[in-house]
């Protein structure tokens, strides 16, 4: 919950929208436990299992993440009505 919301001038609801949008932040990630590992290789590799399993789920639910943020914070419009395939558009 982004308790310091209304300290940067957020609303709740957009600094809630604008934390799932920071999910697929993962390289930073990587770059941190590569470092762990190299100053420490014993722990290196539990770490390296443990942040590898949650690069890959933060990978595949980011972009759903960010898109559900944007659209909570009221940031993105909404979906436009799509034609049916085959559809024959009259201009």
């Amino acid at each position: 919950m982004p308790l310091f919301a209304p300290l940067g001038g957020l609303r709740l609801r957009q600094a809630t929208g604008l934390a799932a949008t920071l999910l697929p932040m993962s390289s930073l990630a990587l770059l941190l436990q590569h470092d762990v590992a190299r100053l420490y290789p014993s722990f290196g590799q539990d770490l390296t299992a443990v942040v590898l399993g949650a690069v890959i789920i933060m990978e595949l639910t980011g972009p759903l993440a960010v898109q559900w943020g944007l659209r909570f914070a009221g940031e993105s419009a909404p979906e436009a009505p799509r034609a049916p395939a085959g559809a024959v558009l009259e201009r």
